[in-house]
């Protein structure tokens, strides 16, 4: 921008002193780093307002669309719009309807004419419009998850903008400083320069991959088999090499080109549909993209993990006489395309991982949304089955008869029908417990009982053995560990359960598909959980066992147990278990948190001999609780003020989990929530990614601060208590705190550090 251009914006009220035009802007040096620090916290992923991605340079000149991508009303699928793989160019991008942000070029002088710019509009009219002086913002502003977003192309920006004073960006938030925008402008007005370097795979990173590609592109029909099993549970997986100490991740692909040539993605709308090609490559495809974390799932490719794919599934010996198809009915069903790789190979290579497989439903595009997620409780935890009982008694075989009935709600397809399918699924799912149950007796008729041993212990060190899943209304997380109090219900999962979940769940779920399938999807999961949480249930005698389900499922609707089938779930077997309490939910935990302690990751405890004093927040009163949004971060430092913390601060999550009457049906959630029995979990370090309320705490003043939020009664205490250690979304140094936010989030998670989603912070 010329040193005339800028005069005339700042004599027409914008604001901007004059700087200097900028000879040459860095794209990787000064443009990148400003994009992740202020934009992508809101723009990443399918739910970036206008699909406008800033996680990338690609993202950047695809540019908007009007067309959402989250819609739970849509009668008919559309098409897919995956950055890298649905198209590959800005024409290919403008045939799907998307909109440049960057401007078009003088036909004279080349310069970018900014007023073509939507990027450029947006951030002039940001400027315009500062946020008001106020620590609360007006109802002028839509922060709803699900506010209408017009989208407007460069030319109807104009009468946008006219209607719209207050929608510029950053929006909701305070606007760049003047340097920040000065890069960002200029960078525009050069054309939008790119001058990433060609990333050089180093000489250790090279040979991983070299060896990684081998092994999953072996010739023989086992290795093929097993290299699709590999990649239709680790394609959505961040995957790393830490002996090559570098933290450069990468997407496991199809490839219609073999190792050694340049990757030739293939892209379908499902993972194991038709890849149109004659042999499929599995290939380790560089991710650009800036990792943001409510989409990361670090899987690491180190030695360990190599060796232990290599003798679950290529190395041990078993017949495959011909490859499976890929037509939908087979390749939506997981028992039917991998029925001939032994079950307790693939049940191990799943659970070995088990939180990344988890991490897959809780990460995938299908968790996002309040009506996606209350299909779980707020806090549970999660065990598994010891392998060795899930093979026992040939429960391979009565897999193999019950194929049929444990087909998912993918074979219908992205534009499935709604009530038909609903019914076909709910009563296969019936019949095939109702064999599962019959098989289970049959394994204890001769004097045989169900004790803890039916839980996997980790083998002793895999710290995989036991998960927490918080749900936080409309995001979740998922963490290795058992986190907080005994939780209201718990999940014991076998094979089958979790390969259910996964295809149901992330292979065959459909971001871009219709209400049908969404609607089969989310009901489907109900019966999942269903049958999850029996299994837990099956460690208890037969009464205890309907006592408990009933508090877990407290006023349900009229004839709520025929329609799950719940005589089909309990079983009346012998226990080996000898209750001593009235509290039998919480002595099982106890007795299973023994069992599987010594594997477990210890990373959200408070292991300090002396008490902390922050420790007291997972004691708040209810009447405090109430008031706290889903997620809070809490930054504690010698500083005063967090303007002069230099380096990274302490940092802690306060959760707040909503109890519910029962979970048993998708509406109506705000009728079956009981606040009274709502709960705190607090943790050291990082839980959720989206925060919703961020404190900043001297540590002088810890005491202080926890006992008053303590004794918050009402909407005015908290306030009050904001006003003193809140960092609100109008704070006027707040990025500099969300620069603080982020470096402590870097220090605490490492490789699993993504940058925060912004969106959900409050506005009180």
């Amino acid at each position: 921008m010329s040193n005339l251009a800028r005069l005339l914006v700042m004599a027409c009220g914008l604001l901007l002193p004059v700087f200097a035009a900028s000879a040459d802007v860095s794209f990787t040096h000064e443009v990148k780093p400003l994009l992740e620090k202020r934009c992508v916290v809101c723009h990443a992923c399918y739910d970036a307002p206008c699909q406008l991605k800033y996680t990338s340079l690609e993202g950047i000149h695809r540019g908007t669309s009007k067309q959402k991508v989250y819609s739970g009303a849509r009668p008919l699928a559309i098409d897919p719009q995956r950055l890298f793989i649905d198209a590959h160019s800005e024409a290919q991008w403008r045939k799907r309807g998307f909109s440049s942000v960057l401007g078009e070029p003088d036909p004279v002088s080349g310069a970018v004419q900014l007023d073509s710019s939507l990027m450029h509009q947006v951030l002039q009219l940001k400027q315009q419009n500062p946020l008001p002086r106020a620590d609360i913002l007006s109802d002028a502003f839509d922060l709803s998850l699900n506010r209408d977003s017009e989208c407007p192309k460069p030319a109807e920006f104009k009468d946008y903008a006219a209607r719209n004073p207050l929608a510029g960006m950053p929006y909701a938030l305070p606007g760049l400083n003047a340097s920040e925008q000065t890069v960002l402008l200029d960078w525009i007005e050069q054309g939008a320069p790119d001058d990433t370097p060609s990333y050089v795979v180093d000489e250790e990173q090279a040979a991983q991959i070299q060896q990684w590609e081998s092994l999953l592109n072996g010739d023989s029909l086992q290795a093929q088999l097993a290299a699709r099993y590999v990649y239709e549970h680790w394609f959505l997986g961040s995957l790393h090499f830490p002996e090559a100490g570098s933290d450069t991740f990468f997407k496991l692909v199809r490839s219609s080109t073999p190792p050694g040539q340049p990757i030739q993605m293939i892209a379908t709308r499902r993972p194991y549909d038709d890849p149109g090609v004659e042999r499929v490559y599995y290939r380790l495809w560089r991710d650009p993209q800036t990792v943001v974390a409510k989409t990361h799932m670090p899987l690491a490719l180190g030695k360990s993990q190599y060796q232990a794919v290599r003798q679950l599934l290529f190395d041990l010996p078993y017949p495959v006489t011909a490859l499976p198809g890929y037509d939908v009915a087979t390749g939506s069903n997981p028992f039917k395309t991998f029925a001939q790789i032994p079950l307790d190979s693939k049940y191990r290579f799943l659970i070995m991982n088990g939180q990344f497989t988890i991490m897959g439903f809780i990460k995938g595009p299908v968790c996002r949304g309040q009506t996606a997620l209350n299909v779980v409780n707020d806090h549970f935890w999660v065990f598994f089955v010891d392998p060795d009982a899930n093979v026992r008694g040939e429960f391979e075989s009565l897999l193999a008869q019950q194929t049929d009935n444990l087909r998912l709600p993918a074979e219908s397809g992205s534009n499935a029908l709604t009530l038909t399918n609903w019914l076909k699924y709910i009563n296969s799912q019936k019949t095939y417990v109702a064999a599962k149950q019959s098989w289970v007796k049959a394994v204890l008729e001769d004097g045989g009982a169900i004790g803890p041993e039916i839980v996997w212990d980790g083998d002793g060190s895999n710290p995989n053995a036991a998960l927490t899943v918080f749900r936080h209304f409309d995001s979740a997380t998922v963490e290795k560990g058992l986190i907080g109090n005994v939780p209201k219900t718990a999940w014991l999962i076998d094979y089958a359960m979790l390969e259910r979940i996964h295809y149901l769940l992330v292979a065959g779920y459909d971001v871009f598909g219709n209400v049908g399938h969404q609607f089969n999807t989310r009901v489907y999961m109900d019966y999942l959980r269903y049958e999850a949480e029996f299994a837990l249930l099956s460690l208890f005698p037969a009464e205890t066992q309907r006592e408990l389900f009933r508090h877990w499922y407290r006023d349900t609707p009229r004839g709520f147990d025929r329609l799950i089938g719940q005589a089909h779930y309990y079983l009346d077997l012998p226990v080996s278990i000898n209750y001593q309490t009235d509290q039998p939910f919480s002595e099982l935990m106890t007795l299973l948190k023994g069992r599987v302690d010594d594997a477990l990751s210890h990373r959200f405890s408070f292991r300090n001999k002396v008490r902390h004093p922050i420790e007291a927040l997972n004691e708040l009163p209810n009447t405090a609780i109430q008031l706290l949004p889903q997620v809070s971060v809490i930054l504690v430092a010698d500083d005063q003020d967090f303007t002069r913390v230099q380096s990274s601060p302490e940092a802690y999550s306060l959760l707040r989990n909503n109890a519910h009457s029962n979970i048993a049906v998708m509406f109506f959630e705000d009728d079956r929530h009981l606040s009274e029995e709502d709960s705190a979990t607090l943790v050291p370090g990082f839980i959720g990614d989206y925060p919703g309320a961020l404190w900043y705490v001297p540590r002088a003043d810890i005491v202080r601060f926890t006992e008053a939020l303590s004794q918050v009664r009402n909407e005015r205490d908290y306030r009050k208590l904001r006003d003193q250690y809140g960092v609100r979304r109008t704070h006027p140094d707040f990025w500099r705190f969300s620069d603080l936010l982020h470096t402590a989030a870097d220090h605490y998670r490492g490789l699993d550090y993504g940058v925060f989603d912004l969106n959900r912070l409050e506005n009180r």
